[in-house]
Formats: C-alpha cells, structure tokens, sequence
C-alpha cells in the first residue's frame, strides 16, 4: 500500500495540518515531527507533499486526532478544505 496522507488536528492548540504518514508516530509516541520551515511557504507544503523524511531537528508535537487518512493528497487538501470552512478552525 501506498504511504498516506493525513489532516491531523494538534493537541496543544487545536490547529489543523496535512502531513505524510512518515512524520507521523515515528517514536511510538504518537507525536507528529514538525520541520522548521515558515507555515504556509512553498517549502513547507512541498515538504509535507513530497514526504520529505524527518530530521533529528525537527521539532515533535502531539496530536489530538487524525480526522482524514487518504494516499491521494489533492482529495486530502480537498477535505482539509472543507474541514476549515465547516469548522472555522485556524490552519498550521
């Protein structure tokens, strides 16, 4: 099977985020790992999209819950989408 994609809601504050399965749990503490790049920037979304493999400075944050798990990331942003407009939660 395919890696996936997933809209994770973090625990701390609530925020949404898209991210590849990899950065996902990957210390058994159900954490996502967090890159140090600018949220919003091309670099970030091309990092998540790209599934680009964690490095020991990225940042660990807990998650609250995975509301989407998809291997197609446009029909992930597409509910992402939809999550934001239903919901008016802030996006990462």
């Amino acid at each position: 099977m395919a890696e996936s994609y997933m809209v994770v809601e973090f625990a701390d504050d609530g925020l949404l985020a898209i991210i590849p399965e990899n950065w996902w749990d990957v210390d058994g503490t159900g954490c996502t790992l967090w890159p140090p790049y600018k949220a919003g920037s091309m670099r970030m979304r091309n990092a998540a999209r790209l599934r680009e493999v964690p490095m020991d400075t990225w940042k660990s944050f807990p998650i609250r819950r995975i509301m989407y798990k998809t291997c197609k990331y446009i029909f992930l942003k597409y509910k992402y989408c939809l999550e934001l407009e239903n919901n008016s939660i802030t996006v990462q």
